[in-house]
């Protein structure tokens, strides 16, 4: 019997081709889909940072603006359609607890954004094989919500641009943070409380004697990882205009009750009597130095453009705020005896807030109760053993800090504060 086998393998190759085609196409459309649905969500993720950025500076649609230019160019309309439209950026407040967002065209705590590639807006993302099926398009949509936070270093620590330096024999409550964008150096005997932070961009760079972590009780749970971007630090200027801007967020002192400046007459010797209380004060000294007597200062405001400030033995200052523009390593200095603060269980006013475009030194016996140091230069002080509850310490240089003291951390009394948004995304 004669048999022609010819051609036998090919309706089992074609059977083999579609199979695999069909396996391929259907792969072909998966990963277009996940493509676009990456590139759509970051899209969203970049266009909900912008606004929330923007709308730190300007005005709620102004920061719409700029987010949507941005988004734009990520995702280019001739090519993608409207995947974000101004209506897409909303301003409001995320709740962490219930993990949702609402509306309020007001606020700058959060912002959330809609990314749309869906056939309403004729930018679907188009299918391969499955058009065989009946499906033509995939419609995606994508979400994302950015909220603003506060360090709670900034809020009560000691933060540094350069090496935090703090000694031997302290003590450091739940909560209270040490932290240095270069590297944080200790000695020994000191003791971190549970819930502490001390924390640097490597922790490896960690400066301690040979005793290492023995002497040093609770010193490596309380290590982190981490770097910051010295915000508040890039907005001295802003604070100084504040003071004299009812618009402004850093005009929000209860206890001045008019923006207006009074020009105050330089002397070289001057005391509380020169100043009037619950307004801003300005003094003008001209490269000439300041001696504040030795006396309790409140509920006012004290600016000098270039002067630098010698604060006497026993002076106070609560519910106050002193600025200098010199730019002195030694802009604010006292010998001993400075007091920043009322001691008062950390209630909700009392504070005082300093701020130099240069350093701030205290020789000895500085307190500190819910109060703020932000410097542009150096920071060095040696504490009073038990006067540091509530304390925010922020240089861009170096903090050179003290021994045998104890840092009390409030959690509260801290309102008065001038701070910074940082920014995380949330959904």
């Amino acid at each position: 019997m004669v048999r022609d086998e010819a051609g036998f393998v090919t309706p089992l190759s074609l059977i083999a081709f579609l199979g695999t085609a069909m396996i391929g196409g259907l792969a072909l459309d998966l990963s277009s889909v996940v493509a676009a649905r990456t590139q759509l969500q970051v899209a969203a993720d970049l266009a909900a940072h912008a606004a929330l950025y923007n709308r730190d500076s300007v005005d709620p649609d102004t920061a719409k603006q700029r987010a949507l230019d941005l988004a734009r160019d990520s995702m280019p309309s001739d090519r993608y359609g409207d995947v974000i439209t101004l209506s897409d950026i909303e301003f409001g407040e995320f709740d962490p607890e219930s993990y949702s967002f609402t509306p309020d065209p007001a606020s700058r705590q959060a912002a959330r954004v809609l990314a749309f590639r869906v056939s309403d807006r004729t930018n679907s993302v188009s299918s391969f094989l499955l058009r065989l099926a009946g499906v033509d398009a995939w419609d995606i949509v994508r979400s994302s919500v950015f909220e603003t936070y506060r360090p709670t270093c900034f809020r009560e620590g000691l933060v540094g641009d350069g090496v935090v330096d703090v000694q031997s024999n302290n003590a450091y409550s739940n909560g209270f943070c040490v932290h240095s964008n270069t590297h944080v150096s200790v000695n020994q005997n000191n003791y971190y409380e549970p819930g502490t932070v001390v924390s640097m961009p490597d922790t490896g760079d960690l400066d301690m004697p040979k005793s290492g972590f023995d002497k040093n009780d609770g010193l490596e749970e309380a290590l982190r990882p981490g770097k910051y971007n010295m915000r508040i630090l890039n907005r001295l200027e802003e604070i100084l205009e504040g003071m004299t801007d009812e618009k402004s967020r850093y005009y929000r002192h209860d206890y001045v009750s008019s923006p207006e400046a009074l020009n105050v007459s330089w002397k070289k010797n001057m005391e509380a009597a020169d100043f009037t209380a619950n307004r801003v004060n300005v003094v003008n000294c001209g490269g000439k130095g300041i001696k504040l007597a030795p006396e309790l200062y409140e509920n006012l405001v004290i600016i000098g453009y270039g002067c630098d400030l010698m604060l006497s033995n026993g002076t106070v200052f609560e519910n106050m705020t002193l600025i200098t523009t010199s730019d002195d390593d030694k802009s604010i200095y006292s010998p001993q005896g400075l007091r920043l603060g009322r001691d008062d269980d950390c209630a909700a006013d009392g504070g005082a807030q300093v701020i130099t475009w240069g350093g701030f030194q205290v020789a000895a016996n500085l307190q500190m109760y819910g109060s703020q140091v932000l410097a542009a230069g150096p920071i060095e002080f040696q504490a009073n053993a038990d006067g540091v509850m509530g304390a925010s310490m922020v240089s861009g240089e170096t903090i050179d800090g003290t021994s045998n003291s104890s840092f009390g951390f409030c959690g509260t009394g801290m309102g008065n504060n001038f701070e910074a948004e940082y920014f995380r995304m949330r959904m």
